[in-house]
């Protein structure tokens, strides 16, 4: 498995409610990369949700030095903020999460309680023309985002980022400057550097910031994304690390007493040989019926196989077991497995099925997560097939005709894309509410 994998399924854990499970793997993770920015804020997450505000706290500010846009920590540090009763602080935080991300699911129960409102800015126009794929157009809000508030280093850092995907190289090295000297560990600002220096020739100092990244990011996600928007560049980014699955250290002892135990008591409460016949027979017949068809056939595999103790023991338990456990039995549990197990169908093989099967089963929450997730960097041909599929649905929420519409944006078919933005606007978010239930 990789991190990121390893990630989705603690986060998952995390969304169902299980935080212990969830914090064995984030633990188990950061055990091997410490700096996982991603992990630290889910484990900042999880801190939050046991009324641990300091270590919350810490690990908010971790995250927001290496990603001083992440909206999530910014809410986090924002709710922390109205717990301890500064309100105005709070408040400036949930700002500044709208004009970054005016969809976030939690930005609307973030501030419950008292007066709040957005309006659009400069630096709200900056991020939505960065995110549908526009950086002149972002690179002129951003400027005047940075002229009217040059203490926020997520302006510049967008600023940086708008000008370098716009191709102009030495002007964003000079802005990832200013970001590094107030966020050393910002990701992108690393990423944009490491690009810029590889393309002038300096490819050990870029190949040294490259493997800066890799501690804050083990899986290369965020670089394969900016990377991938890039019509050439010389920069090689490595294949994600792969990390064995996390030990489950409690399934194992308890498995352990429970097979120390029966041959203990065994002695001591033996059953009877009629009342074992009585309460065995309807599931071994039952079971015999369902592998053989004809009682003739069940008759002469069984004389057999158990010919040797039927003259001594005819009403032994343990007759049967070979004739069951003889013929075929994967196929048959697996068919059993699959008509009774309710997670037979939680198994798709890549995160675009994943996200085609939640929302067939009405489940956006899920769906969305792995959408915003993963579409963004993966295989255009596969995620192009899944949103044209998911958006035909009625209930087809904002973020997947966004998303459908970014995808345009990388196919560079303009025309599609708003169309794609302009069911966006009509539809509701699928973030909360009654879809995501």
């Amino acid at each position: 498995m990789s991190p990121r994998e390893l990630l989705t399924q603690a986060r998952e854990s995390f969304d169902a409610g299980h935080i212990d499970e969830s914090s064995h793997v984030v633990e188990y993770l950061l055990g091997s990369f410490p700096d996982y920015y991603e992990a630290r804020l889910l484990r900042g997450l999880s801190f939050e949700r046991s009324a641990n505000a300091a270590e919350a706290a810490d690990e908010a500010a971790f995250v927001l030095d290496v990603d001083p846009a992440n909206a999530t920590a910014l809410l986090l540090s924002a709710r922390l903020a109205r717990n301890r009763g500064d309100d105005e602080h709070s408040r400036l935080l949930w700002l500044r999460v709208a004009e970054i991300d005016p969809a976030h699911p939690d930005l609307r129960s973030a501030t419950d309680g008292f007066d709040h409102s957005a309006t659009i800015t400069a630096a709200t126009l900056g991020y939505s023309y960065m995110r549908h794929g526009w950086p002149e157009l972002a690179e002129r809000q951003f400027g005047a985002a940075v002229e009217s508030n040059s203490g926020r280093i997520d302006l510049r850092l967008g600023l940086a980022e708008a000008v370098w995907s716009a191709g102009h190289f030495e002007e964003s090295r000079h802005h990832c400057r200013t970001v590094l000297d107030h966020h050393p560990n910002c990701l992108k600002a690393l990423l944009i550097m490491a690009h810029v220096l590889t393309e002038v020739g300096r490819t050990n100092h870029g190949a040294e910031l490259l493997e800066k990244a890799a501690q804050l990011d083990p899986d290369y996600w965020l670089a394969r994304q900016m990377y991938g928007r890039l019509e050439f560049d010389r920069v090689r980014v490595p294949g994600p690390p792969v990390v064995a699955p996390p030990p489950v250290e409690p399934a194992p002892e308890a498995a352990a007493d429970q097979v120390e135990e029966p041959p203990a008591s065994a002695p001591e409460k033996s059953i009877p040989a009629s009342e074992i016949e009585t309460a065995d027979e309807p599931d071994v017949s039952s079971a015999a019926e369902v592998l053989y068809p004809s009682e003739s056939e069940d008759t002469a595999i069984g004389l057999d196989q158990v010919a040797p103790d039927s003259e001594t023991a005819p009403s032994s338990p343990d007759v049967p077991e070979p004739v069951i456990l003889d013929v075929e039995p994967d196929a048959d549990a697996a068919d059993r497995a699959g008509a009774d197990d309710p997670k037979a169908e939680a198994g798709p093989a890549s995160e675009v099925e994943r996200a085609t099967a939640h929302a067939r089963a009405g489940d956006w929450v899920r769906a969305i997560k792995l959408i915003t997730m993963y579409s963004r960097g993966g295989e255009i041909e596969a995620w192009e097939a899944a949103l044209t599929e998911i958006c035909d649905m009625d209930s087809a929420p904002r973020e997947a005709w966004e998303a459908l519409g970014d995808l345009y944006m990388r196919m560079s078919r303009p025309q599609n894309a708003s169309e794609a933005y302009g069911r966006a606007i009509e539809a509701r978010s699928g973030g909360g509410g009654d879809q995501g239930r």
